[in-house]
């Protein structure tokens, strides 16, 4: 007793359920009401560390504080010391589980464990297929000591019986220290595995091709549901049974049918709409469930998206009310289309208050839909574009099915243009439509196009009567007519003089400006007229282009004059400076004498009109504060002279 230490660790397996004991300083157990043992639990660790020696002595230390003193304490009993070196056992049966199709040639499969202090070889365990009827044995060749394993016999078992079976594994090992985990059983279910089709089952005579809960009947027995809808048997559940209950069917492979459909009739009686029932699917054989269609689909399909009793179940989709007698429910399967394992399940929940009958399920069906399926593929004209005009509609037509349809077949086409109807026309093949072809068909009827920039919801549908999946033959598309930008080219005089200069301004909504042909991409330019080869009218043209490409243009005819006729006019020598300004401009080399000044915008606007005694050299003048950036036409003259120029005024 010189010397103690602790048995294990807080996460040991089966062992102390806190880190720390304040009063300690140690791992150990601890807690009370919901957080203590709440009764005698076994508790069990190795003692591995003691091994070998030839004394050892064990105690329990209780500590307590004087605040926490109100609770009764801890007990111990029955403990035992033993050799383990053996302690071998079972954890479950992991496989056969439910399923369908199984056949009579099945292993089990099971996760064993060896908690000994020493590997095990060769551990005999036996297996029963009759709730331990009759045995046979078999042999796990070793597990490592602390080693978990799944192990697969290699005796097989006959399962190939539709309904319940019972399995159970057990580990006879000699000498083993414990064997109350020696033995594991299991209830699994083997339904009907389905690939032949149409498939029917009306519940007149097999019992347990659906695994039922127990809650359904095979006999309608309620005062307004009490008989089937064919024969004499139907799948009935009790409407004021205040549960959920579930009905679920074997598996089919629609792997190789490409139009599935499912169908059966339904009765429905109850009163309250916060009970009724659903249909889901599973993929997983059954491990996952999902809802299948939604509210309004098809043939008597769901009605309901708010039944309080399957909120948990369908999100509280599903069929509620009555339907005051038999009616048919169907719905394409289109959508597992090549699934090799589908399961389907009806669920039923009730509340408390329910006092309906119930409901009812007979003539179950699944078949593969034979026809054609006809489809708008795609639409070949109109097409975005910067102008669109009055048209009519191409499109192309597919056929998807495996049939051919012969000429002559008649269809409908209906169009819808901006959410309002626009016409309908029928028609006949002109020649047979194979399997997996398409043909092209234009409209007699006309399109109205002519708004521009405009954005067009087009809506068509084509109508065949043996068309077997109306789902895919109504599409939607958008056709754009982006329409042009506006482009307009500004410019103060188309006749200039030998050593003066033009600018040539655009004006619009273009997002970008192209004047050719010197292919400059600013919003103005300057025409010099020392830059030209010679006299003579030169084409200046500006193209301003939007984001799809669509340009507009606009032409301005400058021509270079030598002005020998007109020189007289001209004030010369006359300088304006500087330019640009920031609105204080100088006007020097005007002779003296009365001038009229103008001011105005590139679209012809007069913003400024003075009148000015030129008495000296180099005058001030300032333009009016108002005037924003930008290019002016400025005018000075009087009856005997002129003068024009283009000044920019910046900020």
């Amino acid at each position: 007793g010189n010397t103690w230490h602790t048995v294990g660790n807080f996460g040991d397996a089966n062992w102390y359920n806190m880190t720390n004991i304040n009063s300690l300083n140690t791992p150990g157990w601890s807690g009370n009401a919901t957080f203590g043992s709440g009764g005698y639990i076994t508790m069990y660790h190795s003692l591995l560390p003691t091994a070998g020696n030839s004394q050892v002595t064990f105690r329990i230390n209780f500590a307590s504080n004087m605040i926490n003193n109100n609770f009764e304490g801890i007990a111990f009993d029955n403990i035992k010391i033993i050799e383990r070196g053996k302690n071998v056992g079972l954890v479950d049966i992991v496989y056969p589980n439910n399923d369908c199709g199984l056949s009579n040639d099945v292993p089990i499969t099971v996760k064993a464990f060896n908690n000994g202090t020493v590997i095990q070889y060769n551990i005999p365990i036996r297996f029963s297929n009759d709730s331990g009827a009759t045995w046979q044995m078999d042999t796990i060749p070793f597990i490592d000591s602390h080693d978990t394993i799944l192990f697969t016999s290699n005796v097989t078992f006959d399962f190939s019986n539709l309904g319940l079976h019972e399995v159970a594994a057990e580990i006879i090992l000699d000498n083993d220290s414990i064997i109350s985990d020696n033995y594991v059983e299991k209830t699994f279910y083997n339904s009907l595995f389905v690939n032949s089709y149409p498939y029917t089952d009306d519940f007149e005579t097999d019992t347990n091709i659906w695994i039922n809960d127990g809650n359904w009947s095979y006999t309608p027995s309620g005062s307004i549901i009490n008989a089937a809808h064919s024969g004499n048997h139907a799948l009935f559940i009790p409407g004021d049974l205040d549960t959920v209950s579930m009905l679920i069917s074997p598996c089919f492979d629609l792997s190789q049918i490409t139009h599935p459909v499912i169908e059966f009739y339904q009765y429905l009686n109850v009163n309250n709409p916060t009970s009724g029932g659903v249909m889901q699917y599973s993929i997983d054989n059954g491990n996952n469930w999902l809802n299948f269609g939604n509210e309004g689909d098809t043939l008597n399909w769901y009605n309901s998206s708010s039944i309080d009793s399957l909120n948990n179940i369908s999100n509280g989709i599903g069929f509620s009310t009555n339907t005051n007698g038999w009616i048919m429910s169907r719905h394409n399967l289109f959508s597992l289309s090549g699934q090799n394992k589908v399961r389907f399940r009806f669920v039923f929940a009730s509340s408390n208050t329910e006092t309906g009958d119930g409901w009812a399920i007979d003539d179950f069906q699944i078949y593969n839909k034979i026809g054609a399926d006809i489809t708008i593929d795609s639409i070949l004209y109109p097409v975005s574009d910067c102008q669109l005009m009055d048209t009519n509609l191409i499109i192309r037509i597919k056929n998807y099915s495996t049939l051919n349809i012969n000429a002559g077949t008649p269809m409908t086409l209906s169009v819808w243009q901006d959410n309002q109807f626009a016409f309908t026309e029928n028609f006949i093949l002109s020649q047979q439509l194979l399997s997996n072809e398409s043909m092209i068909y234009s409209t007699n009827n006309i399109l109205d196009l002519s708004l521009s920039p405009h954005n067009y919801n087009i809506k068509a549908s084509i109508y065949y009567s043996q068309d077997i999946n109306p789902d895919n033959d109504t599409v939607n598309f958008i056709i754009k007519s982006y329409g042009y930008p506006v482009v307009e080219a500004i410019f103060h005089d188309t006749t200039i003089c030998w050593d003066e200069h033009v600018i040539l301004y655009v004006n619009g909504n273009a997002l970008y400006y192209v004047w050719q042909p010197i292919n400059d991409t600013s919003a103005f330019i300057i025409i010099d007229s020392t830059k030209v080869p010679d006299f003579g009218t030169y084409q200046y043209i500006v193209y301003g282009y939007n984001q799809y490409d669509c340009y507009t243009t606009d032409t301005v005819n400058i021509t270079i004059d030598d002005c020998s006729l007109i020189s007289e006019n001209i004030i010369a020598n006359l300088m304006i400076y500087p330019n640009p300004t920031n609105g204080t401009i100088y006007l020097s080399g005007l002779p003296l004498g009365d001038y009229n000044i103008t001011l105005l915008d590139l679209t012809g606007k007069l913003l400024l009109s003075n009148s000015i005694n030129i008495s000296r050299d180099n005058i001030v003048m300032n333009l009016p504060t108002n005037i924003s950036e930008g290019v002016y036409i400025l005018n000075i003259y009087n009856s005997n002279k002129q003068w024009k120029q283009l000044i920019q005024i910046i900020k």
